[in-house]
């Protein structure tokens, strides 16, 4: 009998298969938190741009002593 010592490269079936279970349930973990930042970071600028708009208005109290009467015409 002959032995053929074959020298064979490469990844099982199996290996192969349980990379991707791993990679999915990594993937099932990590998609709803990315998913809820997209509605954090709306909060956060919604809330910059009423901070801006409190800010001028108080600066238009400090300047005038008086709140302004529409926000129509402001830069």
């Amino acid at each position: 009998m002959k032995n053929k010592k074959t020298s064979e490269k490469g990844f099982t079936l199996i290996e192969l298969i349980m990379v991707i279970v791993v990679l999915a349930i990594l993937a099932i973990v990590a998609v709803p938190k990315f998913v809820d930042l997209s509605g954090d970071a709306n909060k956060a600028a919604e809330a910059g741009v009423v901070g801006g708009v409190r800010s001028g208005i108080l600066t238009q109290f400090a300047k005038n002593k008086a709140y302004p009467a529409a926000l129509d015409g402001a830069a």
